[in-house]
């Protein structure tokens, strides 16, 4: 934030945007080696990302320059203080959430949001450390489920995901991890929208509407008559 002064008494504070680099080198096995630099809370900074694709550097970069001007940003060292006395794996953090969240809900969100933890987040996270759930294991995740023999729609699929970004939320509050994976939000599968059959003249309606008398006409039970039986007398 750079303050200038106006007039006496008087300040403007004008934010300055975050930026920062991507640095390559070569490895010893000839994979790129790919850092960033940046700058953050006034603080050169300097984050080893590893063998990493250049377009998965780039994402890195830009979700920490965000976060850097949001103030969520958290250094590598000061998450890993919080860890030691914090719960790190995502079971853990799951019931932790829950346990905070259930009060606030009502019975049938409870049921909804114990099902898609038990049956399906808890099944593929419970094992992986906070930091190992990244935006590649949730697409790892997404495609297991598109594959299994009796898949969930696109839009159940897409609520898990949203349930899971709520409780790795939680964890960035606490500054267990330094961002969110699920969020900014991440493209949503399409799901399947029911076709509508649209009348587009009234022609069409005086058509639909002659056919449908019809078929009551053909199917309207046939005049009852009746037959008057007379008796002479003898």
């Amino acid at each position: 934030m750079l303050v200038i002064g106006v007039r006496p008494g008087e300040v403007v504070r004008i934010s300055r945007r975050a930026t920062g680099t991507i640095i390559e080198k070569d490895g010893r096995d000839g994979q790129k080696i790919r850092s960033l630099r940046f700058t953050a809370y006034g603080k050169r900074r300097y984050l080893t990302l590893g063998a990493v694709s250049a377009a998965q550097a780039e994402r890195e970069l830009q979700q920490i320059l965000t976060d850097v001007e949001q103030g969520s940003w958290r250094a590598p060292h000061e998450l890993a203080s919080r860890r030691r006395s914090s719960p790190t794996g995502f079971r853990a953090l799951a019931e932790e959430w829950w346990s905070a969240t259930t009060p606030t809900i009502a019975p049938a969100t409870q049921r909804g949001y114990r099902w898609r933890l038990d049956r399906h987040l808890l099944p593929y996270f419970a094992d992986l450390r906070l930091e190992e759930i990244t935006s590649e294991a949730i697409e790892r995740y997404i495609a297991g489920k598109l594959s299994e023999p009796q898949p969930l729609s696109a839009g159940s699929i897409n609520t898990t995901v949203t349930l899971l970004g709520a409780v790795l939320e939680s964890a960035v509050e606490r500054a267990l991890i330094a961002r969110n994976p699920v969020r900014p939000r991440r493209p949503r599968l399409p799901e399947a929208k029911p076709e509508r059959n649209h009348l587009e003249s009234a022609a069409q309606i005086e058509v639909l509407l002659q056919a449908a008398s019809e078929l009551d006409h053909a199917a309207a039970p046939a005049p009852v008559t009746s037959s008057v039986w007379r008796c002479s007398p003898r």
